[in-house]
């Protein structure tokens, strides 16, 4: 019988670091790139204490100077087109026999805090993986596909200030042709000189060639 599973995955963390002021943040975006090639040994080594002050946190048990701040999540923003990858045989002629794999983002949940500071954000993304009739050549086969998505972090005008590419790694075993997958995405985000959140705008798609972005874009001009 098929049947539908669900992963649970708690690794991926996207840090912004760097002064501590709104004015010094352009700068700081700059080497972005080589302080996000850190981030899991960041969060996992480095942090490993501040992981267990935001769970006390979230939970309101903590009594530090860590404070929670929900209603002040940067809003996260999922553009339609963007929010579901599908890969088929042809690319160049998709049709559903040909179909090899879909997973779409359902959702992205978001929980901050500050913490001296920084926001601390946590994005749990949920996703939903199937499988197309050209998935298997054997009917044991045990498909695996690792689906390229972004995180970008954008200022209050639109302009993107970091943006790092994660995987979703999913392996279906043989008799599953649908996975629920949940990801959880951590961020820590300077807040501006007067200890205000700044109008951050977090963005999340799928790393889509042009091929799967014309067939997106197709589907709902349709």
């Amino acid at each position: 019988m098929k049947h539908t599973s669900l992963l649970i995955l708690s690794f991926a963390s996207l840090t912004l670091a760097g002064c501590g002021t709104f004015n010094g943040l352009q700068k700081d975006f700059v080497n972005m790139k080589n302080k996000l090639g850190e981030t899991k040994e960041v969060w996992s080594a480095k942090n490993e204490n501040r992981q267990q002050v935001a769970q006390q946190a979230e939970v309101g048990e903590y009594q530090g100077d860590v404070i929670p701040v929900n209603e002040v999540c940067p809003p996260v923003n999922i553009a339609p087109v963007l929010a579901s990858m599908t890969e088929f045989k042809n690319m160049e002629s998709p049709s559903p026999s040909t179909e090899i794999s879909n997973i779409s983002l359902e959702s992205a949940d978001a929980t901050c805090y500050i913490e001296g500071e920084f926001l601390n954000m946590r994005v749990d993304l949920n996703f939903k993986s199937t499988l197309g009739p050209k998935a298997r050549i054997k009917a044991d086969d045990r498909p695996f596909f690792a689906y390229p998505y972004f995180i970008a972090v954008n200022d209050g005008v639109g302009n993107e200030l970091a943006k790092e590419i994660f995987a979703a790694s999913i392996s279906f075993d043989a008799d599953q042709d649908s996975i629920l997958l949940v990801e959880t995405i951590r961020q820590r985000l300077p807040l501006d000189v007067t200890g205000v959140v700044p109008d951050y705008n977090v963005s999340i798609g799928f790393q889509l060639t042009e091929d799967q972005l014309f067939y997106n874009t197709s589907r709902f001009n349709n």
